[in-house]
């Protein structure tokens, strides 16, 4: 009677799979890919029905809205000069650092 043969559990000396593992990836090149369509994606959706008026207004009240929304930005970056010239002026002197003030109590 002969012993059963088994399969031999050991790979080929020159196994594909085992070399097929570490192939050379450019993980730079797939990230800037993945990016570009994320930025993409993002930019297709805030573009999309961004021409429509919104649900209550006219194409007018909209066009209106948005001369105003310009006029307002100009007046903000000439408001905030201003109040950059007044927080330059505060002084140490003004600040309380009374240790009896009932904030440290």
């Amino acid at each position: 009677m002969e012993a059963p043969q088994f399969p031999s559990l050991q790979p080929k000396i020159a196994d594909q799979p085992w070399f097929s593992v570490d192939r050379p990836w450019d993980d730079e090149a797939e990230l800037t890919q993945l990016e570009k369509e994320h930025q993409n994606m993002l930019t297709s959706v805030a573009q999309k029905h961004s021409d429509l008026v919104p649900i209550g207004k006219t194409a007018a009240e909209l066009q209106d809205e948005d001369e105003e929304d310009d006029e307002d930005d100009d007046n903000e970056d000439d408001e905030s000069d201003s109040n950059e010239d007044e927080d330059d002026e505060l002084d140490a002197d003004d600040i309380n650092y009374d240790q009896d003030s009932p904030m440290f109590h």
